[in-house]
């Protein structure tokens, strides 16, 4: 089944169409999201960092050291 030419022109018109209204929608949802504060923290208002743990464990019944192989290139 053929849509002939005018088929053809109509159907790319109308997927240009809906791309382009896509691609307007998709700008303003990206405007609407970067103006947004995104450090909006509700748990550390004064923007501070903390600390990690650097003291090694207390008990090294805790620790376990697994053995592991790498898988690709075999490059030994």
């Amino acid at each position: 089944m053929t849509i002939g030419k005018v088929g053809a022109a109509s159907l790319s018109i109308f997927t240009l169409s809906v791309g382009y209204i896509c691609l307007l929608m998709a700008g303003v949802w990206m405007s609407r999201l970067l103006k947004n504060n995104l450090m909006d923290d509700v748990f550390n208002l004064e923007n501070e960092s903390f600390m990690q743990e650097t003291r090694l464990g207390k008990d090294p019944t805790l620790s376990h050291d697994l053995p592991s192989t790498l898988l690709g290139n075999d490059r030994r």
